[in-house]
């Protein structure tokens, strides 16, 4: 991918997929360089602004950074730009909801997960490979045949019980999975 990216320095998805590839190893500055050059060219790219805001507060949590707040605060102001970007949707609201959990910013995680559980998303089947055989999930997994991955309400309910579940509110933890996780 490296040569690719050297004989193509100004095209975009091999900028992003090295970026990728540094993430996965745990490299955040050169995921962030990759990023950040992608970023110059396509400024209005919702998924380039997610992996920089993303590779900001990875490398602030990282031991390497003087001023880990800037990173941090960079790296919102991207999360951010990339919700502006979604119009706001369920997906933005979810990955912003998570970013802030996992910087510890709770209370701000639940003001996110909450509009995600407020906003109905339709699922939509998995789609199949022009290959893959139509029994074959069906015969694995009978009850994923309808299932899709657009919805994130469950996934938002079961981030947000383990908040309250982590401050103590059990039952109101206890109540969201009811409301939320029970099919």
């Amino acid at each position: 991918m490296l040569a690719t990216r050297a004989k193509y320095p100004d095209c975009v998805p091999p900028m992003v997929i090295c970026g990728h590839q540094f993430a996965m190893i745990s490299q955040s500055q050169g995921a962030l360089r990759e990023y950040l050059e992608a970023y110059k060219l396509q400024p209005d790219n919702p998924l380039i602004n997610l992996c920089v805001g993303t590779s900001f507060i990875n490398l602030a949590l990282g031991f390497r950074v003087n001023n880990k707040n800037q990173c941090v605060l960079q790296g919102f102001a991207f999360l951010h730009n990339y919700q502006r970007l979604c119009n706001s949707n369920q997906e933005s609201n979810y990955n912003l909801a998570r970013a802030y959990q996992h910087v510890g910013l709770v209370h701000l995680a639940v003001i996110y997960y909450e509009k995600v559980l407020a906003h109905y998303e339709e699922d939509h089947p998995i789609p199949r490979l022009p290959n893959e055989d139509a029994t074959f999930v069906s015969e694995i997994q009978p009850e994923l045949v309808n299932c899709g991955h657009c919805d994130l309400r469950k996934e938002a309910a079961y981030n947000l019980h383990l908040i309250y579940k982590n401050s103590g509110a059990v039952d109101l933890a206890r109540q969201i999975l009811k409301d939320y996780c029970n099919t």
